[in-house]
């Protein structure tokens, strides 16, 4: 499924930070040993505004992911979160598909009736 109409990769690439966030929960519950949590993107925009307050596009995808984050913070105890860029999809494990997912999502039928940027622009 897609993210709705006029979104683009900027807006995949949040969202996937953000069920990334949601989808560690289960992983921690099995390992409480783990203390580090680390998010990647090829994405400098995106780990830049991710965790940001203000108004900006794929705002909804910045909350969720601060929710998930402040969720996991609260029922494990990982005593450090990341944001690391990386250069292009160098020496990281599954980010050409990720990537590829990414691009995908954004030509499927979407999830959304539009982008919250959009969402008072006629078609």
């Amino acid at each position: 499924m897609s993210l709705g109409k006029r979104a683009g990769i900027y807006d995949a690439e949040m969202f996937a930070l953000a069920g990334s966030a949601d989808a560690v929960a289960p992983i921690l519950a099995q390992n409480p040993h783990i203390r580090c949590l680390i998010f990647f993107s090829d994405n400098q925009t995106t780990i830049s505004t991710i965790t940001g307050t203000t108004a900006h596009p794929a705002q909804g995808a910045s909350i969720l992911f601060r929710c998930h984050v402040d969720n996991l913070l609260l029922a494990s105890n990982p005593s450090n979160v990341e944001l690391i860029w990386n250069l292009g999809h160098r020496g990281i494990f599954g980010n050409e598909r990720a990537d590829s997912i990414a691009k995908a999502v954004v030509n499927h039928r979407p999830i959304f009736a539009s982008t919250i940027s959009w969402a008072c622009v006629k078609s």
